[in-house]
């Protein structure tokens, strides 16, 4: 197996003040994620550069152009434009040029082994004695949802598709030391799971994580993930359905795309760099509706703010800061929600699957 090489760290240090950058730097470059994308993956990563410049800010609904500060309304935007304050959950980055731009960048290399170049946007964040160190994957296109339907694969095209998709997975340290992780953090859905280094796979000391088809929410393992949502599931199982992240191997040897990026950018939202990282809203118009809404939009007005964090594509710093892990997530793998049901299985490269299918 080839060696790896490590990803160029760039960016603005600002946000942890009084810690060494250069030790930032090096956990930054050391510890970032190796993500195996899934054998079918049409909808690769990329930088998000040609999904933000040329696009304009619209409401999702109307399609009516959102005012921007310094804008005409309906003018494009770039990268370099200062989104602060602007946004809400009908706000949206709406992308001039989608149909060009969905699939991503291209791997590279012959096809036993492909790899991915995009860049992860990064942010770093102290609380509680530890620091943390959140790796941003963006893909400018969310593809349909995988059902399971009495044991045969479909894709349900129109229930997740969406423009637009943030994704991330998190190393966390004690502050005092940025050689030795204490936890990893993998999410989908909006739903953190703690993971101990020990149950992780690495390569050339990097945690490796599983990027699930269509949806790219990171997992820990080769599985098939139930995520069929709670109050739906009962009425699902009757009909012998069953809503799945897929990161399971569909050949042997399992020849997956492998996303080592070129770069990690930090980004810092204290210094609003670059323009795009505090905007609050959708990134993309949606295709038809998202899963995210039709999970957990409720009939009542009132969007708290865990609602919003669920629904809204933002970057995902809040999860990390507003979801510290539990006793019984320190001590071990998990599960740590409802959906994420079947962590605790052997984590290995392979055709596995869920217990329940």
């Amino acid at each position: 197996m080839d060696t790896l090489p490590l990803p160029v760290v760039t960016g603005n240090f600002s946000d942890l003040p009084g810690v060494s950058e250069d030790k930032l730097r090096t956990a930054v470059q050391t510890f970032c994620p190796i993500i195996l994308m899934h054998q079918l993956e049409t909808y690769m990563p990329a930088a998000v550069d040609p999904f933000v410049n040329g696009a304009s800010i619209k409401n999702r609904q109307t399609g009516e152009p959102i005012m921007v500060p310094g804008l005409q309304p309906g003018d494009p935007i770039s990268t370099s434009t200062n989104l602060q304050g602007v946004g809400g959950p009908d706000a949206c980055i709406w992308p001039a040029n989608i149909d060009e731009i969905k699939h991503g960048d291209p791997p590279v290399g012959d096809k036993d082994h492909e790899v991915l170049r995009a860049p992860m946007y990064v942010y770093l964040s102290a609380k509680n004695g530890h620091i943390n160190i959140t790796y941003n994957l963006f893909c400018p296109y969310n593809g349909e949802q995988s059902l399971s339907v009495s044991g045969t694969y479909v894709g349900m095209k129109d229930l997740a598709d969406h423009v637009g998709d943030w994704e991330c997975c998190s190393v966390k340290f004690r502050a005092w030391d940025l050689t030795k992780p204490v936890l990893y953090m993998t999410m989908s859905h909006g739903d953190p799971t703690w993971l101990e280094p020990s149950v992780v796979q690495h390569r050339e000391g990097r945690p490796v994580f599983y990027s699930c088809l269509n949806g790219h929410g990171t997992y820990p393992g080769s599985l098939n993930y139930d995520v069929s949502p709670p109050e739906y599931k009962a009425s699902m199982q009757a009909f012998g359905i069953v809503a799945l992240d897929r990161c399971d191997a569909i050949a042997s040897p399992p020849n997956r795309p492998t996303w080592n990026p070129r770069t990690c950018s930090v980004v810092s939202v204290k210094a609003n760099e670059p323009g795009w990282v505090n905007f609050v809203g959708r990134w993309g118009q949606n295709v038809e509706v998202s899963l995210n809404e039709v999970v957990y939009q409720k009939p009542s007005t009132k969007k708290n703010a865990s609602w919003q964090a669920r629904v809204w594509m933002g970057l995902a710093n809040e999860y990390i800061d507003n979801t510290p892990p539990s006793d019984r997530q320190m001590e071990g793998v998990g599960p740590m929600t409802p959906w994420l049901s079947n962590t605790q299985q052997t984590i290995d490269e392979g055709p596995r699957h869920s217990s329940k299918l």
